[in-house]
């Protein structure tokens, strides 16, 4: 049987090559030294043996989303699959293709939550912030005449001499260092 419709995706690490044939999508990431040989092959109607298929039967759901670079295929509800496309355009218009060809149930998620987009910008946030309310209430306890001594285990002194050795440094430079810090987790955050 001819390929029905494919898609070209000509961004390296990435599936380059999708084509729905006969009721199976198929994938494929193709090298440097093969794409075009492969390129040929497609648009002239042949498909090699290299091509992985997904068959449209035993999907459960399809999963598009704008901000993720992954077409996601759930079959039996717990066994997943993904076709890795970061070019918006085409992710979309195979997800459209199916859509309009196949009559799987589909799923379509526009954006994922408010609090898993900002989870990992959040907890960046938390932990820079401790850390620096760590080094600085050393800072304060050196500034009223404390004194500090690191013991690890096994000789080494750890992440309680690195603790030290920024709160030595004072608080001028520690707020040089964590400030951009902290303004970049911020970053994270608002732009998701």
């Amino acid at each position: 049987m001819s390929i029905e419709k494919y898609w070209i995706n000509r961004k390296p690490k990435e599936h380059n090559f999708i084509l729905y044939q006969d009721a199976v999508l198929y994938r494929l990431k193709a090298t440097k030294v093969n794409f075009s040989r492969i390129e040929d092959q497609v648009e002239h109607g042949h498909r090699s043996d290299q091509f992985i298929g997904l068959p449209i039967s035993y999907l459960y759901s399809v999963e598009y989303r704008e901000d993720d670079p992954n077409l996601r295929f759930t079959y039996n509800k717990d066994s997943t699959d993904e076709i890795l496309i970061s070019d918006a355009v085409i992710r979309k218009e195979i997800y459209d293709y199916l859509q309009e060809h196949t009559d799987t149930l589909k799923s379509e998620v526009k954006r994922p939550s408010v609090l898993r987009r900002i989870k990992k910008p959040l907890i960046a946030l938390f932990v820079v912030m401790g850390i620096f309310a760590y080094v600085y209430s050393i800072i304060d306890g050196m500034s009223q005449g404390y004194e500090y001594e690191v013991r690890g285990r096994r000789g080494g002194a750890g992440l309680g001499g690195i603790i030290l050795v920024l709160a030595e440094l004072g608080l001028t430079p520690n707020l040089l260092i964590f400030t951009p810090l902290m303004f970049a987790a911020l970053f994270g955050i608002q732009r998701n």
